[in-house]
C-alpha cells in the first residue's frame, strides 16, 4: 500500500513538474512603460489562459539591467540612450522606434531648422516667429497633454527638461489633434510624434536637413528618434522563445503603432 501511494505522490510531482508553465519576467525601463508589451501579455492571458505566465516590472535602467544579469529577469526593455557601454550580457535587438515631429501649417515658409531654433521657438516669454524667421507674427504653441501618446518624447528629444514649454503652449489629446490645430492656422508650429500616414494638411519641418520620412525614422538617419532596444538571454528559455517570436507578429506591431512607434523587428 504504501508502494503505491509512494508511486503515485511521485506520478502527481512529475505531471505537475511537466505541466509547469515556464515564467517570462520582463523588466520594462522605458519612460511610461512599455503599452506595447503589456497589451500583448494581456491579449495572452485572456486567449489562452495558464499556456504563459508573463510578469511585467516597472524599473529603473540600472536596476532592470542588475535583474537581468543576475538572472532575476529573462527580458529587459529599455531605450538604447540608457544602455551602458559595459553591458555584455545578453542579445540587443532593436524592437521598436518613435520620433518627435514638428508641424507647421504648408503656407509657413519655414522648412528646415536647428535643434536650437526650435528651444528658441519653444521657450521664452514672448512667442513670436521673428527669432527665427524674421516675420514678427504671433506664434501659436502646441502640445501633447499629459497621458497623450508620445508626451514628453519632443523635450526629451531637444533635452529639456520637462515642463519647459508649458508656457504659452495649447496642449491636446492626441498626435491628430495637433495636426487638426497646425493646419487650421499659418501661425501654428506644433510638437508632436511621427506617424506613417501624414495628412497633407501640414508640413514637417526637417530637422538639420533631414526631414522625417518613414526611411530616416526607422534608419536613425533623422536627428529626433527614440529607439527601444529588447535584451535577450544569450540561451533564452522555450517560453521566452516563443513570447520574442509573438512580438514579430501582426498584432504587436498594431500595438505599436497605437502606442505612436514603428515595429524594427523583420
Amino acid at each position: 500500500m504504501r508502494k503505491a501511494v509512494g508511486f503515485f505522490l511521485l506520478f502527481m510531482t512529475v505531471s505537475l513538474l511537466l505541466s509547469a508553465v515556464e515564467p517570462v519576467r520582463i523588466a520594462d525601463a522605458t519612460p511610461a512603460g512599455d503599452s506595447a508589451v503589456s497589451s500583448l501579455a494581456l491579449q495572452l492571458s485572456l486567449e489562452k489562459p495558464g499556456k504563459y505566465d508573463i510578469s511585467i516590472e516597472r524599473l529603473s535602467a540600472e536596476k532592470a539591467l542588475a535583474k537581468f544579469n543576475s538572472g532575476r529577469a529573462d527580458l529587459v526593455l529599455i531605450r538604447e540612450v540608457k544602455l551602458p557601454e559595459g553591458q555584455r550580457n545578453g542579445i540587443l535587438h532593436p524592437y521598436a522606434v518613435g520620433a518627435a515631429v514638428f508641424y507647421v501649417n504648408p503656407a509657413n515658409p519655414l522648412d528646415d531648422v536647428t535643434p536650437e531654433h526650435l528651444i528658441q521657438l519653444l521657450s521664452g516669454p514672448a512667442p513670436d516667429w521673428a527669432r527665427v524667421t524674421g516675420e514678427k507674427t504671433r506664434l501659436y504653441r502646441l502640445g501633447l497633454r499629459r497621458n497623450a501618446v508620445g508626451y514628453g518624447l519632443p523635450e526629451r528629444m531637444l533635452k529639456v527638461k520637462p515642463g519647459e514649454f508649458d508656457k504659452d503652449m495649447f496642449r491636446v489629446g492626441s498626435n491628430a489633434e495637433l495636426q487638426l490645430l497646425t493646419a487650421g492656422s499659418a501661425e501654428a508650429l506644433g510638437a508632436g510624434i511621427f506617424s506613417a500616414v501624414m495628412p497633407d494638411t501640414v508640413k514637417t519641418l526637417k530637422i538639420n536637413g533631414v526631414a522625417p520620412l518613414l526611411k530616416t525614422v526607422k534608419d536613425g538617419s533623422y536627428p529626433f528618434c527614440e529607439r527601444y532596444i529588447l535584451l535577450v538571454p544569450a540561451a533564452p528559455s522555450p517560453a521566452v522563445v516563443a513570447f520574442v517570436e509573438l512580438m514579430h507578429g501582426a498584432d504587436f506591431r498594431r500595438y505599436l503603432e497605437e502606442s505612436g512607434r514603428l515595429s524594427l523587428l523583420p
